[in-house]
């Protein structure tokens, strides 16, 4: 009779310390399952807070997972905001594509992002085909360059 209370109160509680929680061992699978099933308004929170910390979230290994999930299940607003945040730095987005967690948010940003985002993307990361050749994930990541942009990958980035 009192869970949906209760359970509201604990979720709001996880919302305010996101961020933080994004970055730990085991909270960052309690955000990525709040992002994919929470409320409409825990999602838009959790997300604005991660557009705000993005670039200390992308140099973070374990903050992947939440970032993932943002860019898949946020708004069109939310994921435009995080992928405009991400790419503001070019080491970041580089370096997440090279480890385990991170690649999977390049990925999705890639593939679910407007067009002025993946193209940005899609530039950063054929700068640096050659370093993104010689990484496990970054191969990965570059099976997902729009068509163009993986001939010059290529063809010859450094």
């Amino acid at each position: 009779e009192h869970w949906p209370d209760q359970a509201h109160g604990l979720v709001e509680d996880i919302v305010s310390e996101g961020v933080l929680l994004c970055r730990h061992n085991f909270g960052n699978y309690v955000v990525q399952h709040i992002l994919e099933y929470g409320a409409e308004d825990h999602r838009r929170a959790l997300v604005r807070d991660m557009v705000h910390h993005a670039l200390a979230l992308g140099c973070d290994a374990r903050a992947g997972g939440p970032l993932t999930k943002a860019i898949a299940h946020g708004s069109a607003e939310g994921r435009a905001a995080l992928a405009r945040a991400l790419l503001a730095d070019k080491r970041v987005l580089l370096g997440m594509a090279c480890t385990r967690h991170g690649h999977a948010a390049v990925q999705k940003l890639l593939e679910l992002c407007d067009w002025d985002e993946r193209k940005e993307a899609a530039e950063q990361l054929a700068a640096h085909a050659g370093k993104l050749q010689t990484s496990r994930y970054g191969r990965a990541v570059l099976q997902c360059l729009p068509d163009g942009f993986a001939v010059q990958a290529a063809c010859g980035g450094a």
